[in-house]
């Protein structure tokens, strides 16, 4: 796992775990659930917090890197 400024390069599963143990510890006593985890790797991630009526979450937001990269080919003035 790589940390770039708010987003953290995830290469597998194992990544994302350790992800986790490390917001659990920023959040300490508050003990959020998670919200949609990456299946497929590997991923470019950030994630939010929020705690409301339902409850603490932490959102994951991710993009693959195929789709990175159809992006970057969508957006190129050359085609």
């Amino acid at each position: 796992m790589k940390q770039i400024n708010s987003f953290y390069w995830i290469n597998n599963q194992e990544e994302v775990n350790e992800l986790i143990s490390e917001l659990d510890k920023r959040f300490g006593l508050v003990s959020p659930t998670y919200k949609d985890k990456p299946t497929k790797f590997p991923v470019l991630l950030t994630w939010s917090f929020t705690n409301d009526v339902n409850g603490s979450r932490i959102l994951f937001k991710h993009i693959t890197i195929e789709e990175v990269e159809n992006l970057i080919t969508n957006l190129s003035p050359s085609t």
